[in-house]
């Protein structure tokens, strides 16, 4: 088996987008042109976790609607009762004095509240109702299935800023239905587009390339390490002045990193002040999200602050959880990146655990990843 093929088809499950090998290209007499050669740098970005706005996660979204329905109910119905009370006072004080000039302003009062409530309120009883929202999914060609919410007229391209959006893509894709390419300016419901609907997310390069390309120099295999049948023997391993948790159960192929220069970041020594600690990160957009779901529930109501970055763990089997999976020459892959990672202005993350598994690197370019961790599923 071609490691370099293995490799490709990794990346192809990682960035949504067919990976070939320049001798798959060359055999199969496959144009290559200098766009779609595909660099570190620009997998790195797609399989990037990035989350956060540099505030504390507040409290799940539906409790802070039920303290704002509970918040209005109460101020409503203190203002009818204070309401009330105004009303019987000035009828009670009214109808002491006798005067029913002031019966008349009172009911005259009544009459301008009726009024105004009606403007307020107007009868809505024969106006159309506005449509509905429908769920519809959406699934690439190497990817699983989502589902989204939209309306009926919304157009093919808010429809694919929302996809796009929702799944963190940043170039261009074009969608497809029932066999046919949508136009950005039409409606879904002009496709006849209906609630349960599949819609094809279709990743077309710049310059209107199909695929990327790899070649031997994406990799560098003298520093390849299996450690699929390898256990953790109690040795402690440090880097960076961090423990080091071997990919036990993993094999690595390393990257290509000689576009960093100096490479005393990725120093073996352990305690020394110019290496970077290790981590690993899962490429499914999940991660980071179920970070801050893991903050309600295991930190007990307390808000988990996080600031805005990139996350990855220390912990192999953490980032496993948000591998993605891909099939190469039938059998069945998962794949996450090893990184090192600056730790100046790195940040640790309680869950509530007291682990501190979670780390983020708030600039992209104190993170690089030296290697793709596969195992067989």
């Amino acid at each position: 088996m071609s490691e370099l093929a293995l490799v490709a088809a990794a990346l192809s499950s990682i960035i949504n987008c067919p990976v070939k090998t320049y001798y798959e290209c060359v055999a199969n007499e496959l144009e290559i042109l200098p766009n779609q050669i595909l660099d570190l740098d620009l997998v790195h970005k797609y399989s990037f976790v990035k989350e956060g706005d540099d505030k504390a996660v507040p409290k799940p979204s539906f409790r802070q609607d039920d303290e704002k329905d509970e918040k209005e109910k109460i101020v409503n119905r203190r203002s009818r009762q204070g309401d009330k009370k105004d009303e019987k006072k000035v009828i009670h004080r009214r109808s002491r004095q006798g005067n029913e000039k002031d019966e008349k302003v009172v009911q005259r009062r009544s009459i301008v509240r009726q009024e105004n409530l009606a403007q307020v309120n107007p009868d809505t009883s024969n106006l159309p109702l506005p449509p509905q929202p429908i769920q519809i999914f959406f699934k690439t060609s190497f990817g699983r299935s989502h589902s989204i919410f939209v309306l009926p007229n919304s157009s093919v391209l808010e429809l694919k800023q929302a996809i796009q959006k929702k799944l963190y893509i940043d170039r261009p894709i074009r969608l497809g239905f029932s066999s046919k390419l949508l136009n950005d300016r039409r409606t879904l419901e002009s496709y006849n587009i209906k609630r349960g609907d599949t819609i094809h997310i279709l990743f077309r390069m710049l310059g209107g390339s199909e695929y990327y390309v790899i070649n031997d120099d994406f990799i560098s295999p003298q520093y390849n390490f299996d450690f699929t049948n390898l256990r953790d023997d109690g040795v402690v391993y440090t880097r960076g002045k961090e423990l080091y948790k071997r990919p036990y159960g993993w094999r690595r192929i390393a990257l290509n990193i000689n576009k960093y220069g100096d490479n005393e970041w990725l120093g073996s020594a352990g305690n020394s002040s110019s290496e970077w600690p290790v981590t690993y990160h899962g490429t499914k957009k999940e991660f980071a999200n179920n970070i801050s779901e893991k903050g309600y529930l295991l930190g007990e109501c307390k808000r988990f602050a996080y600031g805005r970055g990139i996350y990855s763990t220390p912990e192999v089997d953490i980032a496993e959880e948000y591998a993605t999976k891909f099939t190469h020459e039938n059998v069945n892959y998962k794949v996450v990146f090893q990184n090192r990672v600056n730790p100046v202005g790195l940040k640790k993350a309680d869950i509530g655990d007291g682990k501190y598994s979670y780390w983020i690197t708030p600039e992209e370019d104190d993170i690089r990843p030296y290697g793709l961790c596969i195992k067989v599923v």
